[in-house]
Parts: C-alpha cells; structure tokens; sequence
C-alpha cells in the first residue's frame, strides 16, 4: 500500500512525498515536491496533505485489521 500527500523532513527541508508499506515495514517511496523551509510552509502550499504521524497510523492500522 501507498499512501500520498505525506508531509516529511530531510537534511534538505520540508517536502511533500509518498510512503510506501509492506506488511508492518513502511520507507519512504517518492518525492513530489521542491523542499520547503517549514511544516507550516508545506502546509499553506498543499492543505491536503497529511502528517508523517498520520500516514503512519493509517498504513498500521490497515495491517492490525488483518
């Protein structure tokens, strides 16, 4: 499963990406943005986005269920 629209950090700054879960494992997967100064920056440009927090949760969550 991927999950889009995931805020997250580098050494680089702020981008928008996906995250890529297999089984109970999760790694990033891809990059879709330019690097951004802030959370809260990202935030502004793509409101729709969600947390690293909440992509977590959610890939988790759909493993438990099984």
């Amino acid at each position: 499963m991927i999950i889009n629209r995931v805020r997250m950090e580098s050494a680089a700054g702020w981008y928008l990406g996906s995250i890529e879960f297999v089984e109970d494992e999760a790694q990033p997967y891809d990059r879709h943005s330019l690097y951004y100064p802030s959370e809260e920056w990202l935030k502004r440009e793509f409101p729709r986005s969600i947390s690293l927090k909440d992509a977590f949760d959610r890939g988790m969550a759909r493993y438990k269920l099984r």
